[in-house]
């Protein structure tokens, strides 16, 4: 049997793009995968939440189906509402197959599970498959990559994946994006848990956006650039390389403050930029001439939200090792009240808003007493730090009085 959990952000996930280190974790909605060998060369999967919801719940497939098809024909057949809740599992099993990293023979294959993440459910599939074969060293997260991509017709969000792979429940793992790397896992303080609560949204107008303020960040990265030359002339200095090394949340938010906040347009016409800066390096990030890009708040997301990942972690290592309970309560409300500067930051800066979302999180506000300590938004909806005996946040009050 293989298990895996489902991840959830809690905070910076919104400016990876930026080079921020984002923490995420898991939840403990998990996935169930058991494996079972056959003496034909047949695969069967098998569904007991689909079947629980009286739906189509198996797939029966001989193995050559599997081995020989182009990864496209498979990925056409899975497009069938009936069939495409095996896609993930089946495309592991493909995958896995054409690495030549198990042998080609047939098994049965149960699913049960508490998370809809088809990731987790991928890297549930492989664990239960290197436990059969008593294989230890495939590529977790390669395999759920091109599992997702070429036969379930998702391009998955790949610090999804690393968490799933790495993370246990009660541990946090932060990613720097700036240096593409992992570091240490952070340890949840004792009697202390994570709530989520999704909450949907436009996605499109969400990633218009998110694009905007992509491109307002870049162009606020090279006006500071361009100050920093002004800068360094006017000592007799100059400047031969980026000192943030192309990302914003390197640059240190004293000398932020100190230097370039004042000196950065709060809003900028596209076209005005380009006369006088020209285009910018990334060609993904294109600027509209016609549009005005919001140039301090952007830089303000990035630079204010590195320093508070910063301090989340700062507070929750010392709320882990902290043998005071006062220090210790200090440190976790700390932690609780940069969940909801980056909910705010979100809305003013970013000017990304879910009206459900804001009034979940004032929500929690209002109640800390029941034992939280405070909430902020992930990319699916919200996540609340709390006691481990506060009562399980109930979002369905807060939407039916919006409704009203």
């Amino acid at each position: 049997m293989g298990v895996a959990y489902g991840p959830t952000d809690l905070i910076g996930g919104f400016s990876d793009h930026a080079g921020a280190t984002v923490l995420s974790t898991v939840i403990d909605h998990a996935a169930s995968v058991a494996i079972q060998p056959r003496n034909d060369r047949v695969i069967q999967v098998f569904s007991f939440d689909r079947f629980d919801l009286h739906q189509p719940f198996t797939l029966i497939a001989p193995l050559d189906s599997i081995i020989n098809p182009h990864h496209q024909d498979l990925k056409q057949h899975f497009a069938d509402p009936n069939h495409a809740w095996a896609a993930i599992l089946i495309g592991v099993i493909k995958i896995m197959l054409d690495q030549q990293t198990i042998a080609p023979a047939g098994f049965n294959l149960a699913i049960q599970s508490t998370t809809t993440s088809l990731i987790a459910i991928g890297v549930a599939t492989v664990r239960a498959v290197n436990q059969m074969a008593d294989n230890t060293v495939t590529d977790l997260a390669s395999v759920v990559h091109d599992a997702m991509t070429t036969i379930v017709g998702i391009e998955p969000i790949n610090r999804d994946i690393t968490v799933c792979v790495s993370c246990n429940p009660g541990t946090i793992l932060p990613i720097n994006y700036a240096e593409n790397k992992t570091l240490p896992l952070i340890n949840v303080p004792a009697g202390v848990q994570l709530m989520t609560v999704d909450v949907p949204h436009d996605d499109t107008a969400w990633a218009i956006k998110q694009m905007n303020l992509r491109v307002a960040a870049a162009m606020g990265h090279k006006l500071i650039l361009a100050k920093m030359k002004q800068i360094g002339a006017a000592a007799g200095r100059e400047l031969i390389s980026d000192p943030t090394n192309g990302y914003l949340c390197n640059l240190p938010l004293d000398d932020y403050r100190r230097f370039f906040r004042s000196f950065l347009p709060e809003t900028l016409k596209g076209g005005t930029f380009m006369l006088e800066h020209g285009k910018l390096v990334d060609p993904e990030l294109r600027i509209r001439p016609d549009q005005f890009y919001p140039i301090q708040p952007a830089c303000d997301f990035h630079v204010f939200g590195a320093n508070r990942v910063k301090n989340f972690i700062q507070s929750l290592h010392a709320a882990y090792s902290a043998t005071d309970e006062n220090d210790r309560e200090k440190e976790l409300n700390k932690a609780g009240h940069l969940l909801y500067a980056s909910q705010k930051s979100l809305v003013t800066d970013a000017d990304l808003i879910n009206l459900d979302t804001e009034a979940m999180i004032e929500s929690v506000r209002r109640n800390e007493l029941s034992g939280y300590y405070g909430a902020g938004p992930t990319r699916r909806g919200i996540v609340i730090l709390a006691k481990k005996d506060a009562p399980i946040f109930d979002p369905a009050p807060i939407k039916s009085s919006r409704a009203t």
